[in-house]
């Protein structure tokens, strides 16, 4: 995976396919940068075709060793790399959702596996021993109540990039505020938030007490 020019706030990925032959090794690189035509795209598809003119162009400044690699691919797709908002509730009675169902996140800080290891573990854990429609549902509410705020949180983050936290200060701020800070405040009556997440710290900050 690598990353060319104009590589902040990356929104589409390329996979360039180099052809199946049996006497060749089929290779696929996956790579990633910001595409500002994505701006006035209506339609998601994960399947448009890209010059490989333009993949050279976007990594023109990197080692010649690779740029021959791109320029030996014979199957060049692109899709948009897009940000959700946190879903208001994952559960509806008995019906609940986990993984990137519940939260879909970009890949900047390599939390879609990891959160959806910790959705599996906290719903093993709550339908242990439930037997009963009645009980199952109380169980799934409270398995959307130990999760949903923890991943909302860590879905916000994975919006930005590691040196990109200018990106997500307002809205980790206001979920941090909303979520944790309500339950340090009910284990501790004298605790107060950190200056950095009432405005007095700076944006890495913010960040890094929020994650």
């Amino acid at each position: 995976m690598g990353h060319g020019k104009d590589a902040h706030q990356p929104v589409s990925a390329v996979q360039l396919d180099h052809g199946e032959d049996t006497r060749r090794l089929l290779v696929t690189l996956i790579s990633i940068f910001y595409d500002k035509s994505l701006k006035s795209v209506t339609k998601e598809d994960y399947l448009a075709v890209v010059d490989k003119v333009v993949a050279l162009e976007r990594y023109s400044d990197f080692s010649p060793s690779l740029l021959a690699v791109i320029n030996k691919a014979t199957d060049i797709k692109r899709w948009p790399l897009l940000y959700r908002s946190p879903a208001p509730t994952w559960r509806k009675r008995r019906i609940v959702l986990t993984g990137d169902a519940a939260h879909p996140m970009l890949l900047h800080q390599g939390q879609g596996g990891a959160q959806a290891l910790e959705d599996g573990c906290a719903y093993g854990i709550v339908l242990h021993g439930a037997c009963t429609p009645v009980e199952i549902e109380k169980r799934l509410e409270l398995y959307e109540e130990i999760r949903r705020h923890r991943a909302s949180t860590i879905q916000i983050l994975s919006n930005a990039g590691q040196d990109q936290a200018h990106l997500i200060t307002k809205s980790s701020r206001s979920a941090w505020m909303k979520t944790t800070f309500p339950v340090m405040k009910e284990y501790d009556g004298s605790y107060e938030p950190p200056a950095a997440l009432v405005g007095g710290g700076s944006e890495d900050q913010v960040a890094t007490i929020a994650a």
